[in-house]
């Protein structure tokens, strides 16, 4: 008797902009879609990441303006968010603009230097032409939909190891 493909149970690092109403509404999306695809996924959510150590870090009722003044805090919390999407199996980024913010660069250079499989949904096609998307991902999507049905496929029994390619940034000449 054969048996169905064991499905695996992974970590998500989900990052994207600063979201509005209706980006925050994409990013419940995705986190829907890869729970549909994966019931047993852990997502690790950096805006929540951030607002939990924002919260740590100021007395309530800070203005979001004065949150992040002290380059010790900023620099505490890109290390910690660098730290959590290199070591989370998939890292999913929503980048809904035609540039990807400077934190998120940073999250997608240490994560495919750890080896990290990095998908992106881009929504904007300028965005999908960013050559820090096209350099650091593995698949970048068009819409929500295509990450679901890819995130489904993926969790009926494809290797997603086999997925993740060897990337190692070129050293330069002196």
């Amino acid at each position: 008797m054969r048996r169905p493909p064991v499905r695996q149970r992974l970590s998500y690092f989900l990052a994207g902009g600063t979201p509005t109403a209706s980006e925050d509404d994409c990013m419940s999306q995705i986190r829907a879609a890869i729970v549909a695809a994966d019931s047993g996924a852990t997502i690790i959510d950096s805006h929540k990441l951030i607002a939990e150590r924002a919260a740590d870090l100021h007395a309530v009722g800070t203005a979001a303006a004065d949150l992040w003044q002290e380059d010790a805090h900023v620099r505490l919390v890109l290390g910690e968010t660098v730290s959590a999407a290199t070591s989370a199996d998939v890292v999913v980024l929503y980048v809904y603009a035609d540039h990807v913010p400077s934190n998120v660069a940073v999250q997608m250079y240490a994560a495919r230097a750890a080896g990290q499989m990095i998908l992106v949904v881009a929504t904007d096609p300028s965005a999908r032409e960013d050559w820090v998307i096209r350099a650091h991902s593995d698949r970048i999507f068009q819409t929500i939909e295509e990450l679901s049905e890819y995130l489904v496929e993926q969790q009926s029994g494809k290797d997603w190891k086999g997925l993740r390619r060897s990337w190692r940034p070129a050293r330069h000449a002196v």
